[in-house]
């Protein structure tokens, strides 16, 4: 009977030992996978030309670091391409870096180019608000 007195204890300390590190357990992760990221608008010049590509991304899946209030992020931009009167979807991928609400992108798109009339990678660069 003392022997199962004496294991029921030390059992019950492992547990309460173990209930004790819950502070571990809560802290957020330094790497995160988020489904959900920004509103961003960004903005492209195209050399040669007096053309623009305005692009309405929304932050899609990515893998963040986080700072305290800072992130760093590599994330897919689905995006709405507005180019010489038309509106277009388009898939991005790049990069974003966020404090508190307030981020600046730098999304990359393969297009077809207007001077070349062939498939080149275009990065914009602009601003956004954290969802």
């Amino acid at each position: 009977m003392k022997k199962i007195i004496f294991i029921t204890i030390i059992l019950l300390s492992f547990d309460l030992l173990y209930s004790q590190d819950s502070k571990s357990k809560n802290a957020p992760p330094k790497v995160v996978f988020k489904p959900v990221g920004t509103v961003n608008l960004s903005f492209h010049p195209h050399k040669g030309t007096n053309l623009n590509s305005l692009f309405l991304n929304f932050g899609g899946p990515g893998v963040k670091v986080e700072y305290g209030k800072y992130s760093i992020a590599y994330n897919m931009f689905p995006s709405i391409r507005y180019y010489d009167d038309n509106a277009t979807p388009i898939l991005g991928t790049g990069f974003q870096v966020t404090y508190k609400k307030l981020s600046v992108v730098a999304p990359m798109y393969y297009v077809v180019s207007p001077n070349s009339k062939k498939n080149i990678w275009i990065v914009s660069f602009g601003f956004g608000y954290k969802l």
